[in-house]
């Protein structure tokens, strides 16, 4: 990728090669998930001598952003080795239970607004609520941070994947999330889950879970988005991690 600086006067315009002071670049990397995992140097061609110098820079193995300081403008690359990465800029848990299906869903989509990754913090409801909306138009390119508008919201909150018709949550409860995901399948499969009736009954009998999303919870049973009926925890914060695994699910 070759990054370049001009100034332009009444004589013409001439290239500036290097500055005095160093700057800091930051680039997205293309194709990203190709690096996941693996040990990216970061390079710089020498255009006098014609060779490729490596550089100090740092690699973020999930928004796919390159940062690094130079005073010299020119061409610069990633060189991948086979070698895992062992220190990443972005704290992962490779043995993470839900590490498989992120992966998974990274293959699929290009998610961004989620630095500094860890499976075990709680997801936000406008998190939540934007990878719902990009599931239901297709988008590939998710951007957890992006501002829900008041024209999405109302959809959102029509068509019942939000019961509360609010955005700004630091924290999403696990039934909420299990809802979010059951409405979202349905509408993206055009279709109405048959709930078991027994499972139904006895979340009745649940006093910790809303009566709202208690239908909604006996589907995601029926899905098998939730794997044990008698531990749905429904106040709990949903994770990052919880969220991926289900995700892969409805895929």
């Amino acid at each position: 990728q070759k990054l370049g600086m001009y100034i332009s006067t009444d004589k013409g315009t001439n290239e500036i090669k290097y500055t005095d002071k160093e700057m800091m670049i930051n680039v997205k990397a293309k194709p990203r998930y190709g690096l996941y995992g693996k040990e990216v140097i970061t390079y710089r061609k020498d255009s006098k001598h014609n060779k490729w110098q490596e550089i100090e820079g740092k690699y973020n193995t999930y928004s796919g952003n390159v940062t690094f300081n130079t005073g010299s403008l020119g061409v610069f690359g990633l060189y991948i080795t086979d070698q895992e990465k062992m220190d990443t800029v972005t704290p992962t848990v490779p043995t993470h239970w839900s590490e498989a299906a992120r992966k998974e869903i990274a293959g699929k989509y290009k998610i961004s607004g989620l630095d500094n990754y860890n499976p075990d913090n709680n997801i936000t409801e406008n998190q939540m609520l934007n990878i719902m909306y990009g599931i239901l138009t297709e988008e590939r390119n998710i951007d957890l941070a992006k501002y829900i508008d008041k024209n999405t919201m109302r959809h959102l909150t029509n068509s019942g994947i939000s019961k509360t018709g609010t955005h700004d949550k630091s924290t999403v409860s696990r039934e909420a999330g299990f809802n979010m995901f059951v409405r979202t399948y349905e509408i993206m499969n055009d279709k109405s889950i048959k709930y078991d009736s027994n499972v139904l009954s006895n979340l009745k009998k649940d006093s910790t879970i809303d009566s709202a999303y208690k239908e909604s919870i006996a589907k995601a049973v029926k899905l098998g988005l939730i794997s044990n009926a008698n531990d749905i925890r429904a106040k709990d914060s949903m994770k990052y991690g919880e969220v991926f695994s289900i995700w892969s699910k409805i895929e």
